[in-house]
């Protein structure tokens, strides 16, 4: 390998001899490119502006004058982004938008006074040759290239850093490693040149720095730039540099507040029923690297997941239960050079020994407006409901017959038909085969863009033996033997996925029993966006109570406690964003924080999602 690199070496200077004769004379220099290092890095690292850069090398040099000194010329050049495809000018292709673009160039410069109007003219061709002479060619051609010289020097944005290496002078030719020092330029991509023609002197350059670092005068560069016009054919690329501000991120923490105070040890967050929710707020101090900056949370172990990437700075938890807690919050930050960077986790550990539960707050203008083209009134195909209420029972013992059952079917039945749903009902002695036959039906008959309502209502119970089983009682259903005529939880939530995968859009269970939120997890809710919950299939569970809560009967209001606040909520009072369309997560907001309040705390709704990120919503607009 190296034998055919020295024999390149030698074609090399044996051309100079017989096309150069006057080269000969003096001597010439050919560096090994892969034998450069920049601070000991290889040619096409990146480093940081003004920054002192020691470059060696491995150089071929002779050298054959009389002058006292030989200086080795270096060039560093900014890298254009401008470029054009075809030539411009006299005998040129002159595409249009080349056109436009050497004009606009060359009338930045004042060299063209003519119309920017992408044709080329006499004015044109007449500005190309005048500038070409100005930078120094002497045989103009009145033509632009694409790689040639004159677009170089006409897209140079900054002028080129020239510095120097004082040679060792050697009448032979051989191998010399080299050393020198120059200061990087700013911001941006830089080739690296050499001339193959050293710089000969009777007297020194500039004046000698350690590292043979030259500082140069005006007069230096004068007569340096020259001998470059002289031989600006023999110079020769080393590579690319590449100059960037690498800011070391600055120490970004997030401060975090709970309900406007900064955390401090002990129980900040109280449990019952309150007007306003837990409100944890976060911030950074200002920073001028920080260009965006994105946040994510989640309350352990009420949130499932985390919540999605938002420039949010608050979370408001209208529920939360009972027991240990921890909040984590972290973030991320693009710097002024669009790279991103993680900013440690923080969290805040709380525990409260009854449920949390706040009144939700009227959120009118929170989510986009949706126009009636959008969200058309017939969001759905068709809309059924189920109604099922199991008023009596064979196990007389176990369960008492339920009074109000057929006055909440009767008032729940009248909301969903102002909603548009055919209603179907079963009410009074209801056997376990009916319920399953009847869900069975519902689900066969409905299709991709039909959502269904079904609504429970009966007594509930635990598993005797299996405490986390829960069952809803039929009429045929023993206590004792809950697997034979009871109705699981587990086995509603099967046929909830079953009419989700046939598929249908929205599936919404509502289940007015004691222990009916057994293994239900309420999530965080918020205002979701309309048309994206719309658009998805997603299954629900809406439950009256939480898992350990048996559901309250109201004597003053003659119906179950739920159901009432259900279809005051239906009705329009959960409408919290005040846009005429009522989601699922506000349904709950609504129902869970009347029925708390009401029953004080002693019952709360529950709402669990059974599969999918889409959520019914009520029109009623």
């Amino acid at each position: 390998m190296k034998i055919k690199i020295k024999l390149k070496i030698l074609l090399f200077f044996f051309i100079l001899f017989n096309i150069y004769p006057d080269f000969v004379k003096a001597g010439g220099i050919y560096i090994y490119p892969e034998t450069v290092r920049l601070n000991g890095y290889p040619i096409g690292s990146t480093f940081l502006p003004d920054q002192k850069i020691l470059m060696s090398y491995t150089a071929q040099d002779y050298y054959y004058s009389g002058e006292e000194y030989e200086y080795f010329i270096f060039v560093i050049n900014k890298i254009s982004n401008i470029s054009i495809k075809k030539s411009v000018g006299k005998g040129g292709h002159n595409i249009k938008k080349d056109v436009i673009l050497i004009q606009k160039l060359l009338k930045e410069k004042q060299y063209f006074y003519g119309e920017i109007n992408g044709i080329n003219d006499k004015t044109l061709e007449n500005s190309i040759k005048k500038y070409q002479k100005v930078i120094g060619i002497k045989k103009t051609d009145s033509r632009i290239d694409p790689s040639g010289f004159t677009l170089q020097k006409l897209s140079d944005e900054t002028k080129p850093i020239i510095f120097l290496q004082l040679a060792r002078t050697t009448r032979e030719m051989r191998e010399i490693k080299y050393n020198v020092e120059f200061s990087s330029p700013q911001n941006g991509s830089y080739n690296i040149f050499y001339c193959h023609v050293p710089l000969f002197s009777d007297f020194a350059i500039g004046k000698l720095r350690s590292y043979n670092r030259i500082d140069l005068s005006y007069d230096d560069l004068k007569k340096i730039d020259y001998h470059l016009q002289l031989h600006k054919r023999r110079m020769a690329k080393i590579g690319r540099i590449d100059i960037r501000e690498k800011p070391i991120p600055p120490p970004i923490t997030i401060y975090l507040r709970v309900n406007n105070k900064v955390p401090a040890w002990g129980d900040q967050i109280k449990g019952g029923v309150f007007e306003k929710p837990v409100t944890f707020s976060w911030w950074i101090k200002s920073s001028s690297t920080v260009k965006n900056i994105y946040y994510r949370f989640r309350l352990y172990p009420d949130d499932i997941e985390w919540s999605t990437w938002q420039k949010a700075q608050e979370a408001n938890y209208y529920f939360i239960t009972k027991g240990q807690h921890e909040l984590r919050l972290e973030g991320k930050y693009e710097d002024n050079y669009s790279k991103w960077h993680k900013i440690p986790q923080v969290s805040y550990n709380f525990t409260i020994n009854e449920p949390f539960i706040a009144k939700p707050e009227i959120k009118a203008g929170v989510r986009p407006a949706v126009s009636s083209e959008e969200l058309p009134v017939k969001i759905y195909s068709k809309s059924s409901a189920l109604l099922i209420g199991v008023s009596s029972f064979n196990d007389k013992k176990s369960f008492k017959k339920l009074p109000y059952v057929k006055s909440d079917l009767d008032k729940l039945d009248k909301v969903l038909k102002n909603l548009g749903f055919s209603v179907n009902r079963l009410e009074g002695d209801i056997t376990l085969e009916k319920i399953l036959g009847s869900i069975d039906e519902l689900i066969s008959s409905s299709d991709n863009d039909d959502r269904i309502i079904i609504y429970l209502s009966s007594h509930g119970f635990q598993d005797p033996i299996v405490s986390s089983e829960a069952y809803i009682a039929t009429s045929n259903c023993k206590m004792d033997k809950p697997t034979i005529n009871c109705l699981s939880l587990d086995r509603l939530d099967s046929l909830i996925k079953r009419g989700i995968q046939k598929p249908l859009k929205h599936i919404l269970v509502i289940v007015d029993s004691c222990f009916s939120g057994l293994g239900v997890i309420t999530k965080n809710v918020k205002y979701p966006d309309i048309l994206k919950i719309a658009t998805k299939p997603g299954a629900h569970m809406l439950t009256a109570g939480m898992a350990e809560q048996e559901a309250q009967m109201d004597h003053e209001l003659r119906m179950s406690t739920f159901t009432h606040y259900l279809v005051e909520g239906l009705s329009g009072k959960a409408d919290y964003t005040k846009d005429r369309i009522i989601t699922v997560s506000e349904l709950l907001l609504y129902v869970q924080y009347e029925v708390a309040d009401r029953t004080n705390a002693a019952q709360i709704p529950m709402l669990g999602k059974i599969i999918g990120n889409g959520e019914m919503v009520f029109d009623l607009r």
